[in-house]
């Protein structure tokens, strides 16, 4: 890699510590029960994670249930047996390319790290 990528992290709507601590204020709230793998509001490692999101020139943003479900049926579809919490980096994707902060066909990585047969 020659360059540092981005780092964007993805929380629920309804437990969003860094998006609290990079925003200064709470994100828009909604419910987000199906990320519960995301709903920890006080994380061990938050002031790291801010300065590994701040010093990449990265961000956060938060997704709801019907952003997860969409982005869950499509990698189902696609053949990804994931579970709920991890389609978040997906749902995460579709919300930063709508805002532009991602541009369209931009080069990135997203983690599904949650199998799915735990959710089935």
């Amino acid at each position: 890699v020659d360059e540092t990528p981005r780092l964007y992290a993805v929380q629920a709507a309804e437990v969003a510590p860094h998006y609290e601590a990079i925003h200064r204020k709470p994100p828009p709230r909604a419910a987000s029960s199906l990320a519960d793998g995301l709903k920890v509001s006080n994380p061990p490692r938050l002031k790291e994670m801010v300065h590994a999101i701040t010093s990449t020139h990265g961000g956060v943003c938060t997704v709801d249930n019907s952003q997860i479900q969409k982005a869950l049926k499509t990698l189902h579809r696609k053949g990804f047996l994931i579970e709920p919490t991890s389609a978040t980096a997906l749902a995460a994707l579709w919300k930063l390319e709508e805002s532009g902060e991602i541009a369209h066909g931009e080069r990135i990585l997203l983690m599904l790290t949650g199998s799915g047969l735990k959710a089935l």
